[in-house]
């Protein structure tokens, strides 16, 4: 069975909490929005300095996914097979993966999909589909775009108990307008390291 997570969609991380604590009562969210790394994103201009493809959309040749996570800075950290994947929390009983996606090819902004499965039951849970492309932050010097961080909820993806070591596989699915996609996968452990103390008072 697959479950669709909703979505808040907010500017800064900070106020991301403050919506979800104000709003959500206890549902799960997925938040999704903009790094703030402190560097200039990269332009449409900047992309065409940088060389090869259409400087018009930002894309290259090189059209391809990678699923990471992101670090205190929002930094791009590439997950290999086997990884861990810390659970943590709003605060509002449900627990989430802290993802990073880096789409490389695909311009200024796309549609991002990511789906989660539980590789003993085959149970999944997904982001639920946007209307619109997803703005990615693309800097000067990294190939590719990000949209970090992103926040998928693992809803009945197992009972709470059975989270913690349960082997998972993380897809990413991106599109853009132009017609362009690609996907990646890796597969990876829930761990609950750390997660009671961010439930703590």
């Amino acid at each position: 069975m697959t479950y669709a997570s909703s979505a808040v969609r907010v500017g800064m991380p900070g106020i991301a909490l403050l919506a979800l604590a104000t709003a959500c009562g206890g549902a799960e969210h997925e938040h999704r929005s903009d790094r703030d790394a402190g560097e200039e994103p990269r332009t449409d201009a900047a992309a065409d300095r940088e060389g090869s493809g259409d400087a018009s959309t930002g894309a290259t040749d090189d059209v391809r996914v990678l699923i990471g996570t992101p670090d205190d800075d929002l930094n791009f950290i590439p997950l290999m097979d086997g990884a861990d994947l810390p659970l943590a929390t709003f605060g509002q009983g449900g627990t989430h993966v802290t993802l990073s996606v880096r789409c490389v090819g695909f311009g200024l902004s796309a549609f991002v999909d990511v789906t989660l499965e539980n590789l003993d039951t085959g149970k999944t849970v997904t982001t639920v589909p946007t209307s619109r492309p997803e703005r990615l932050v693309c800097l000067q010097g990294v190939p590719g775009c990000d949209l970090a961080p992103l926040y998928v909820m693992t809803f009945d993806l197992a009972a709470p108990a059975e989270k913690d070591g349960l082997r998972i596989r993380v897809t990413a699915d991106v599109r853009n307008e132009q017609g362009l996609s690609a996907s990646a996968s890796i597969e990876g452990v829930l761990r609950r390291d750390g997660l009671s103390e961010q439930l703590a008072p």
